[in-house]
């Protein structure tokens, strides 16, 4: 069994600090073979999505109760009577390599996993009309 954690408001130690409050922490078990960290490929995503979702942030989180908090956007829209959602990317999120998260990255990543090859199980809820047809 491996154990992930992902902390927030948390500091390295170096000597002993008083310990504040605040703050979360997110512990995943992992009690699976993983197949690996790529959620297009990942043949079992809904099973693994506590932890590609530790990994990865959101755009969107899905809350308790069915409430919906932006996580890596800053907010969202409706247009064209609610069959357009257009989401605003939080400024300053940034990848481990310093790249920006941007509408062509968010973009390009939803196409890839949309791609029948990949077979992804959230295909049905993206029931959409190409724009022009």
């Amino acid at each position: 069994m491996g154990i992930m954690a992902a902390t927030s408001g948390a500091t390295a130690a170096t000597s002993p600090q008083r310990v504040k409050s605040g703050g979360t922490l997110n512990i995943v078990a992992v009690t699976s073979q993983w197949p690996g960290l790529d959620p297009a490929t990942d043949t079992q995503d809904a099973a693994d999505y506590a932890y590609l979702s530790a990994i990865y942030g959101e755009l969107i989180e899905l809350q308790p109760g069915g409430n919906i908090l932006p996580d890596e956007v800053s907010g969202w829209t409706y247009s064209n009577h609610n069959a357009t959602l257009t989401l605003a990317i939080r400024k300053g999120v940034k990848f481990t390599d310093g790249n920006p998260l941007t509408a062509a990255v968010v973009a390009w990543s939803i196409n890839r996993d949309l791609e029948p090859v990949y077979g992804n199980i959230g295909d049905v809820n993206f029931p959409l009309t190409p724009q022009g047809a």
